[in-house]
């Protein structure tokens, strides 16, 4: 953070029917001077571990927005969400609301334009995570459910937590076209998400098979490889059409 050293790049998730990009997530990349890039699978639990979270996910969360806004100028990008991932700990320290409501006033950017991404860990912390999340909800913002699936999340969170999106893990979707257990789970699970009001990302799309049993499934949303890899901020500007006003690449998820 101090030397500069962090960026973000942006995965596109787009609409199962049409293709069209709906939101973008914020990933963070760290591109040491000696070690090279520094994989998100030690990064943030490096950051966790020293307590530098909280600092990282104000980053993020500051960059996101910036970047979102400076996408700005062309048809159809005004309501382009960015989903940005906010850890449990973040949450439950005691600036993240002053941070949150600061980061979004000084950039500008409506609540409503933010799809907050939580891990299935929130629900361990009880009532009073479940009040904070409905309490930004009540802002504007939107709130989904990540990896769906790898952890122990009682079906009862579905019906307590204020979700607007859930995310299907990727371990169910890689499987998909191969495993008709994994095919009924995802099946089971978007349709469940539908009865309950929640929309479905599902995460992981590498393949076309894949991409044809989702849709027949009526997956709300799709982000994966086969569709669109993550790009930083310039590559992410074109393929929005950010630099050739008149094209209406982007609409919203809500």
């Amino acid at each position: 953070l101090q030397n500069d050293q962090l960026h973000l790049v942006y995965q596109p998730v787009v609409s199962a029917y049409n293709q069209q990009i709906v939101a973008v997530e914020a990933l963070v990349r760290w591109q040491h001077p000696v070690h090279g890039a520094i994989a998100p699978s030690s990064l943030i639990p490096i950051a966790e571990d020293s307590g530098m979270i909280v600092d990282l996910g104000r980053w993020v969360l500051q960059t996101a927005c910036r970047a979102l806004r400076s996408w700005e100028g062309a048809p159809g990008l005004n309501s382009l969400a960015v989903a940005v991932n906010v850890s449990p700990s973040q949450l439950t320290h005691r600036g993240f609301v002053g941070d949150f409501d600061r980061i979004l006033s000084e950039s500008g950017v409506q609540p409503s334009r933010l799809l907050l991404e939580v891990t299935e860990n929130v629900v361990a912390l009880g009532d009073d995570m479940i009040e904070l999340l409905s309490d930004l909800r009540s802002r504007g913002v939107r709130l989904a459910l990540d990896d769906f699936g790898q952890g122990q999340t009682s079906l009862r969170y579905l019906r307590d937590l204020p979700l607007d999106v859930l995310k299907i893990d990727k371990a169910f979707v890689d499987a998909i076209d191969a495993s008709p257990t994994d095919e009924a789970i995802v099946h089971a699970i978007v349709d469940l998400a539908h009865k309950l009001g929640i929309r479905v990302i599902a995460e992981g799309v590498e393949r076309e098979d894949q991409l044809r049993i989702l849709r027949g499934f009526s997956t709300d949303f799709l982000q994966g490889y086969l569709i669109h890899r993550p790009k930083g901020e310039a590559e992410m500007a074109e393929l929005l059409g950010v630099s050739r006003p008149g094209r209406p690449t982007a609409v919203g998820v809500g």
